[in-house]
């Protein structure tokens, strides 16, 4: 738990100076040598979930490393820059679909990665040792998100738009099931996100009406997967809470509750709501935004998709602004570089080495 404080203090405060660093010289009209050193440094961001969890491989098979800033710091420094050379966006997408694989193998074998990084360290501090930790979740939802922008492209045909859709619903598939994430805070925050973002993939317009109707949807499915939890019997996450006496309902209130005291004790967490929810006004209100996230463009669908992962997970897994911090963490990156390169993607616009 304290090398956990001290990666979250030490990445926080980097990443502060960087991005304001980031925004001033954007401002200013930073030239190819500067545009270079950004992209570099948005790239080592980018690479913090993913030397995570290689740093928790490190301390589970190698019984080595696992409490090191030094050995975080150089494993970010490693990762970032071998992706920098990657053009584009492609960076990002390379990072997060090698972090949704690693969170996923890792899942599948019970999870030791996780439990021996800081992302697991819920499972350390909680009485939940399986499944999928919350800070784990936070991650490879956002990431997942950047894997179906990937998969949709700039102006997705239906094929590519039934990809994206494909690939969050095999990632939702993932946390609901029983046998691997079993995460009913992540299903709960991913079935509104997963309906709403294949909507938009396939270029349709959200109305009140289709409002209703996909909470109608994400309701039956939550209430089908809660029955058949239940029936197997295995105490499963959604199946205990439907067989207790909490309903579900009541469960999702205590974690509201937790979330609240969380608050209280640590202000901070005010600032990362309030990071979220204006970043998410402001991709959806502010028109300075359509030069680099054009509307109704995936990566604009993302973008705001990750916004609302990271306000709703917040509301239903009880780690508090955790959750958002990690969401922050996965798509900060993306918008730096897309703020680089433009919403074309001119290869002109930042050069990187050759």
């Amino acid at each position: 738990v304290r090398f956990f404080v001290t990666a979250a203090l030490g990445y926080t405060a980097i990443g502060i100076v960087f991005y304001a660093a980031f925004v001033a010289l954007m401002l200013r009209g930073a030239g190819d040598r500067v545009r270079v050193g950004l992209r570099s440094g948005a790239c080592v961001a980018a690479a913090f979930p993913l030397a995570l969890l290689v740093q928790g491989a490190s301390q589970h098979w190698l019984k080595r490393g696992g409490g090191s800033p030094l050995l975080l710091s150089a494993l970010c420094a490693a990762i970032g820059l071998a992706a920098s050379r990657l053009r584009v966006l492609t960076p990002v997408y390379v990072l997060a679909a090698l972090t949704v694989a690693v969170i996923a193998v890792d899942v599948a074998i019970t999870g030791p990665i996780q439990a021996a990084s800081v992302l697991g360290y819920s499972l350390q501090t909680t009485g939940r040792f399986y499944g999928m930790a919350n800070a784990s979740f936070s991650v490879f939802a956002a990431s997942l998100l950047l894997l179906a922008a990937a998969a949709a492209g700039r102006s997705p045909s239906r094929v590519r738009a039934t990809a994206a859709t494909a690939v969050l619903a095999v990632g939702l598939a993932f946390l609901a099931a029983p046998w691997l994430a079993n995460d009913i805070g992540g299903t709960l925050t991913m079935v509104p996100v997963t309906l709403a973002c294949a909507w938009g993939f396939f270029n349709r317009q959200i109305t009140p009406r289709v409002v209703v109707v996909g909470a109608l949807i994400g309701v039956g499915v939550i209430a089908g997967l809660t029955a058949v939890e239940a029936a197997i019997g295995e105490g499963t996450h959604l199946g205990r809470a439907a067989q207790s006496n909490s309903s579900l309902v009541n469960t999702v209130w205590h974690r509201v509750e937790v979330n609240v005291g969380l608050l209280v004790h640590q202000p901070w967490g005010f600032l990362c709501i309030l990071l979220a929810g204006g970043g998410l006004v402001a991709l959806a209100v502010q028109r300075r935004w359509t030069d680099y996230l054009p509307p109704r463009s995936p990566l604009r669908i993302v973008a705001i998709s990750a916004l609302v992962v990271s306000l709703l997970g917040f509301a239903v897994n009880d780690s508090g602004p955790v959750v958002i911090v990690l969401c922050l963490v996965v798509l900060a990156p993306m918008i730096a570089l897309t703020a680089l390169h433009g919403p074309a993607g001119t290869p002109g616009a930042a050069p990187t080495r050759r």
